[in-house]
């Protein structure tokens, strides 16, 4: 059986990956999971190939007995969001996050807002179901953006301060909301990539340092005091202050400290990916970390069956109980801006050691990351004086720095990251993950 699920969702390239046959018939195996009769709402981002989509998704679930809710261009934090308030059975978010305008792709959640059974998905599109449903379910429409804009004001908190912000929406579905929103909250806010579309986004939909240079640009030119700047479907979030971008672990441990300081909880869960500066910083506020597998769903249930304060990404996914078990960006950033300033988050951690992180992808097929991974992981496993923990990829500590290889749940590509109190020492991991990958690569 061929893997259509990755960590989150199903994404390919639209026409050939992406088709009106798989969506359809991934529809019917969605209506044969929940049962004749569910209520299932539907959203989607700002690609060209949405409404083609849409229209064969819809027509799957309702021939196969469901009843659709049509929210229209909406975010997926969106969509988990208003799947639970609105008490829908589950939701279907279309869309491929950050990966290039040409993908599509499909996201699946549960009444509460969380990532379905995908491998139950998947076996059903595989083995279709033989049943037939004995009605046609019927379709609604409902301006999800606008339900989901109300209901955030109601939750978010008022900012510490008003600012001259730069919103870098990647020309996703709150686009045509978000501006205003942060205006309502008393902010001057100026717009790039926020028009609902995202092939006139001017750069990758990935928010990352080497991506948001115009955007760093752009808000050095009218000093502005902080940027929001998000990805293709609005579900990762990064900062910028006036000195650029905000690092991803900077950001992490802002957020956590003042979570931590509103929960019960202590504990924050991250992935083998989460770096020691954020580990200190949550130390530091009180708090503990407990690492598990990469993606947000992963971390999201674990942060549900711990009962912790927050889950969190570096690439600027947070989950935070108060609005889901799911990535959310907004209720984080109206956070952030209620209690701390953007500007001085560098010298609120500056106490904690630098360090150096980094990330590099390696172009891997899909049907060989398997073979890789295990070639790199027998060599890793063999490094001397280092702690293993191999329950994604693999990733081996030292007491100054450490080094994980992984396969990529979402794109073809295998990734090596690493973290280091030296420079030095973090480029010879580097080194050394990538020269495991690529000899692995030639077998």
């Amino acid at each position: 059986m061929n893997k259509l699920f990755g960590t989150s969702g199903i994404r390919g390239i639209y026409g050939s990956e992406i088709s009106g046959e798989l969506v359809q018939g991934m529809a019917k195996s969605f209506a044969h999971y929940l049962g004749e009769g569910k209520k299932v709402c539907v959203g989607r981002d700002t690609r060209r190939s949405g409404p083609d989509l849409e229209q064969k998704l819809v027509e799957g679930l309702t021939e196969n007995g469901l009843n659709v809710v049509k929210l229209g261009v909406i975010s997926t934090p969106g969509v988990y969001f208003l799947t639970r308030e609105l008490g829908f059975d589950a939701g279907v978010m279309i869309t491929a996050s950050h990966n290039p305008p040409e993908y599509n792709g499909l996201k699946f959640c549960d009444s509460q807002g969380m990532s379905v059974d995908q491998q139950r998905i998947e076996e059903g599109y595989f083995n279709p179901p033989e049943f037939a449903a004995t009605a046609k379910g019927g379709v609604e429409e409902l301006d999800g953006a606008n339900e989901f804009f109300s209901r955030l004001a109601k939750i978010c908190p008022p900012p510490l301060k008003k600012l001259k912000l730069v919103v870098d929406c990647a020309c996703g579905p709150d686009s045509t909301h978000l501006p205003d929103f942060l205006r309502s909250q008393g902010h001057e806010v100026l717009e790039r990539n926020c028009v609902a579309d995202v092939e006139k986004c001017d750069r990758p939909l990935e928010p990352k340092p080497d991506t948001l240079q115009k955007t760093i640009e752009f808000l050095r030119q009218n000093r502005a005091d902080a940027g929001l700047c998000f990805d293709g479907d609005n579900d990762r979030i990064v900062f910028l202050d006036r000195n650029g971008f905000l690092g991803l672990q900077e950001a992490n441990a802002a957020i956590a400290s003042i979570v931590i300081g509103k929960s019960k909880s202590r504990e924050v869960v991250g992935s083998v990916e989460t770096g020691r500066f954020v580990e200190e910083a949550v130390k530091r506020a009180g708090g503990s970390l407990h690492r598990t597998i990469v993606g947000d769903a992963f971390i999201a249930r674990t942060v549900k069956e711990r009962g912790a304060a927050l889950g969190l990404e570096e690439c600027g996914h947070y989950m935070i109980p108060r609005i889901g078990y799911f990535s959310s960006t907004i209720y984080p950033a109206t956070l952030l801006l209620a209690k701390r300033d953007v500007n001085e988050i560098r010298r609120d951690f500056s106490s904690i050691p630098k360090t150096f992180f980094a990330k590099e992808r390696i172009n891997c097929p899909n049907e060989k990351k398997a073979a890789v991974m295990n070639a790199a992981a027998e060599k890793m496993k063999a490094m001397r004086g280092g702690e293993i923990t191999d329950i994604d990829g693999v990733r081996v500590d030292w007491e100054d720095s450490w080094l994980l290889v992984r396969p990529s749940g979402t794109e073809p590509y295998m990734k090596v990251s690493g973290e280091a109190l030296a420079q030095e020492r973090l480029d010879e991991l580097i080194g050394l993950g990538k020269g495991l990958v690529k000899e692995a690569m030639k077998k």
